[in-house]
């Protein structure tokens, strides 16, 4: 970024840094974590110095980054900045009724994805119109390392696995264990090759 952004941008970068200071450290380090993952993805920096500049940078350019930002600093206290940069409304709403949001968390584009989950594991990955959500009093709970294709929807009180691969356009009702590929309406598990 040039020095006539760098001094544009420095009074939102001072309440970004505000808002991260203040924010309790286990959030912090699942926030660090957020960021090496969307660096990683879109620069392939997976450097270990990722510092409050680079949030800075991808909070500026990414609206994705933004929702997940807002999620670690606490929904009340973004609103702070919030008005200044709203996400827009086709983008992204994520409604997570629960803090339990590991770190890692990457979301591909965004658009027309809604999340409200029961908890998140650690490094999930979820692509654009992806829905996660209820059915009846009960939501999803996803585990680590979980991969979510363009299109899925993952509906009700099911537990998704460790490891778990789900594909473009699958509608998972059931639980998936561990280790697993899903894929189609409704969804099938794909036998592991070995």
């Amino acid at each position: 970024m040039s020095k006539i952004l760098r001094i544009l941008y420095f009074p939102i970068s001072w309440i970004l840094y505000i808002l991260y200071i203040t924010t309790p450290e286990s959030e912090r380090k699942k926030l660090l974590m957020d960021l090496r993952r969307f660096r990683t993805v879109h620069y392939n920096d997976s450097g270990s110095k990722h510092g409050f500049w680079k949030i800075y940078k991808e909070f500026m350019g990414f609206e994705e980054f933004r929702s997940v930002f807002y999620l670690r600093v606490g929904n009340r206290r973004s609103k702070l900045i919030r008005w200044m940069f709203p996400a827009r409304q086709f983008l992204l709403d994520f409604d997570c009724k629960s803090k339990d949001v590991g770190g890692g968390i990457f979301i591909q584009h965004g658009y027309c994805t809604d999340i409200c989950v029961r908890s998140i594991g650690e490094n999930v990955w979820i692509n654009q119109k992806v829905t996660l959500g209820y059915q009846g009093d009960g939501c999803p709970t996803l585990g680590n390392n979980v991969h979510i294709g363009v299109g899925a929807n993952i509906i009700g009180d099911v537990h998704i696995g460790h490891n778990v691969n789900i594909g473009a356009g699958a509608t998972v009702v059931k639980d998936v264990p561990d280790n697993t590929t899903v894929v189609g309406q409704p969804a099938r598990y794909i036998p592991k090759e070995r």
